[in-house]
């Protein structure tokens, strides 16, 4: 029996369950029903309306069926009830990422590092939205943080190297490109960069 009959099965036991429903809305997404995903999230919120998980979940499911803007309002409506929760607002950012808010994907990236300085990924981010934007001297904190959180991330390295040769800083750029290249040395995107 596939999770998502197991679910729909508890479902049919437990109507009003919420816990039932959301769990059916993850066993279809993790098989790609995602119209299946998103009834049975709305349902888990009809029980529940004040489920900043049910809704991120939901986002998640509108977001891998293409529908940004809704994915936006799901993730938005998550941070609302949970204005901390990292999840929601790195989900919530990079919804605005892909509808093409950099200003606002960076504004609530920010908020992510303070709530949870160890999301690497928000770190990246955020350097990465500052050196896109022409700021190298913001860029280079955070993907300093990045890196060192991850040393053998490639994109962070490259991207750190590029930030400190914009700011004139070559002994650095020479440096970070050389532990790109050495932590990948079959990289061609590594050495290509340090040249």
């Amino acid at each position: 029996i596939s999770a998502a009959q197991f679910g729909a099965q508890l479902v049919k036991i437990a109507h009003g369950s919420f816990e039932a429903w959301l769990n059916l809305g993850v066993a279809y997404q993790k098989t790609n029903r995602l119209e299946q995903a998103g009834s049975a999230y709305a349902e888990a919120l009809r029980l529940q309306p004040a489920s900043a998980v049910a809704y991120v979940n939901l986002g998640s499911a509108l977001q891998e069926r293409g529908e940004q803007s809704e994915a936006r309002k799901a993730y938005e409506r998550a941070t609302q009830l949970e204005p901390e929760n990292a999840a929601a607002l790195w989900n919530l950012a990079m919804a605005h990422d892909r509808l093409g808010n950099a200003s606002e994907t960076e504004k609530i990236i920010e908020k992510v590092v303070e709530i949870d300085p160890e999301r690497e990924e928000a770190w990246f981010r955020l350097g990465y939205l500052r050196l896109a934007r022409g700021d190298a001297a913001a860029a280079v904190a955070p993907l300093r943080v990045s890196v060192s959180k991850r040393p053998d991330w490639l994109e962070a390295l490259i991207n750190l190297g590029v930030a400190q040769r914009k700011l004139g800083d070559l002994d650095a750029a020479k440096a970070t490109f050389s532990q790109a290249v050495a932590r990948h040395p079959k990289s061609a995107e590594a050495r290509s960069a340090s040249a």
